[in-house]
């Protein structure tokens, strides 16, 4: 998941990154934090849901992961889109196929990444995707 080459440049960018893996969180986070991105984290789709409607103009980029309890990610996605329609959202999964990719795509989905995913990868698509117009 993560990498020590020469890390893309995340100042400023701040992200909000939901998954239901405590490990797999602070791992990501952790990797993003060493690329400079502000990075808040949310354990579950409620609370990342709560924390965007609170302070939807903190947020730059929204991660999730697909596989979660209550929520799964496409449907995380939607709520997110409604909430801020112009913030790319990146889909984190091990395995989707393409109906469900389409899915994620028609809720709103920026762009689906599949894991194991280099955290320096994850970094550079995060620059990709929000320095473009949505």
């Amino acid at each position: 998941m993560s990498d020590n080459a020469s890390s893309p440049n995340g100042e400023s960018i701040r992200v909000l990154l939901v998954d239901d893996e405590p490990n797999l969180l602070r791992v990501i986070a952790r990797g993003l934090l060493r690329f400079g991105f502000e990075v808040t984290t949310a354990d579950n789709p409620t609370l990342a849901i709560e924390q965007l409607r609170k302070e939807a103009d903190k947020f730059d980029v929204f991660i999730t992961d697909y596989g979660m309890p209550v929520m799964d990610g496409i449907m995380l996605a939607q709520l997110a889109r409604e909430i801020r329609a112009d913030m790319p959202i990146l889909l984190l999964s091990g395995f989707l196929d393409s109906q469900r990719s389409a899915d994620a795509m028609t809720a709103g989905v920026t762009r689906v990444l599949f894991k194991p995913i280099l955290t320096k990868r994850l970094a550079e698509l995060i620059l990709e995707v929000q320095s473009s117009d949505l």
